[in-house]
């Protein structure tokens, strides 16, 4: 994907759960400096999130808009607009047609239509997006009430019971973006990435904490792991560092955890985004993007690697060099687009990827092809 010519783009003061953000657009008390974050217009449109519609269609949440595309799989067409009561930083699906979203101070439980069902306000700001359990029963978000005043607090949307866990370790903000932290497929643990990996029991006020602690060369706190993940099947976690490391751990509980698989990385260029379990939990997606270089009179700025690992093994299963920013050399080098999420097909034979001011993607995985792209 090339662009010859483009200013900052105001998605980078977005509350974004993917990208780690300039500090002030994090801290509610100089937010002003990331303007009016009412809805807006983005030029090239955006998603910022993915999320499942159905097993043949994905919700794609659009950046700035009070609004989402029903998008089919097969052909790469959207079928239906869904009407939002307000643009949304974060959606996920509940199941049943439900679906949870949140916008700065309010949390609300959205149906298929997009009309509001029920809603809550929060003190602070959520500022890192949101973790849905994969059961759909458990909800965990960060909330900054303010500069070293920030939260983890996990809802039980079956009681309506919350418990606030202390974030004093993770208050770096860059470490509780959403893919900083994960839920298990049950909602009965949380892992947060922090420097080490911190699991902790969700089902009492003062939960039980084990730590994960990367057995990779120490590369210092950059090196620190930045983003985890939970297996669909089993309770075993996944992490990922800015590095490039990418480490599995022995199903974890909140009295213990093991590394299992610590794979070293394979190009000192690429950081870790994000790590994500196929729905089998038998591949894991490797999310990592390069540094800026030159090649041949033109700047790349960005390129976005998926690598699919076997769990068992960590073995290399297959590469995809998915967006591709440029632009000639001796130009101000702009922000390139920046993938914001990723979304595995039920079957666990496609990925629909999303980028900052760039088309989705779908990739066919028994192919290894690019079957379609589209600009919403």
């Amino acid at each position: 994907m090339t662009n010859h010519s483009r200013q900052t783009p105001p998605l980078r003061c977005l509350l974004s759960r993917r990208l780690l953000l300039p500090l002030t657009c994090l801290i509610p008390l100089v937010a002003a400096a990331c303007g009016n974050l009412d809805e807006r217009d983005t030029n090239p449109p955006s998603v910022d999130v993915l999320t499942r519609w159905d097993s043949s269609h994905v919700l794609a949440l659009l950046t700035y808009k009070s609004e989402a595309d029903v998008v089919d799989l097969a052909s790469g067409r959207v079928t239906k607009k869904v009407k939002l009561d307000k643009y949304y930083n974060d959606i996920q699906a509940l199941g049943g047609d439900r679906y949870v979203a949140v916008h700065n101070q309010t949390i609300d439980f959205v149906a298929a239509d997009g009309t509001v069902e029920a809603g809550r306000s929060i003190a602070g700001h959520i500022f890192g997006g949101i973790a849905v359990s994969g059961d759909g029963t458990t909800l965990a978000y960060s909330d900054s009430a303010g500069p070293n005043q920030s939260s983890l607090t996990v809802l039980n949307l079956q009681d309506g019971m919350t418990h606030v866990l202390s974030a004093e370790a993770y208050n770096s903000l860059s470490n509780t973006l959403a893919d900083g932290f994960a839920l298990s497929y049950k909602g009965d643990l949380l892992a947060i990435a922090g420097g080490v990996i911190d699991v902790m029991g969700t089902n009492g006020p003062s939960p039980t904490t084990s730590t994960c602690a990367p057995t990779y060369p120490d590369h210092g706190s950059v090196g620190a792991p930045e983003t985890v993940a939970f297996s669909p099947v089993t309770d075993e976690l996944a992490s990922g560092s800015l590095t490039g490391e990418v480490e599995f751990f022995a199903p974890v509980s909140a009295s213990g955890c093991t590394s299992r698989l610590p794979i070293p990385t394979p190009d000192s260029s690429q950081n870790v985004q994000f790590v994500r379990y196929s729905p089998s939990g038998t591949t894991l997606a490797v999310v990592s993007s390069a540094l800026s270089s030159t090649e041949k009179g033109v700047v790349v700025g960005s390129v976005t690697k998926i690598r699919l690992r076997d769990v068992a093994t960590g073995a290399l299963i297959t590469e995809l060099e998915t967006y591709r920013w440029e632009q000639p050399a001796g130009q101000m080098v702009s922000y390139p687009p920046i993938l914001t999420d990723l979304l595995w097909t039920d079957a666990g034979d496609g990925l629909v990827l999303s980028a900052s001011e760039g088309p989705l993607q779908f990739w066919d995985l028994t192919t290894g092809a690019l079957r379609w792209e589209l600009s919403l």
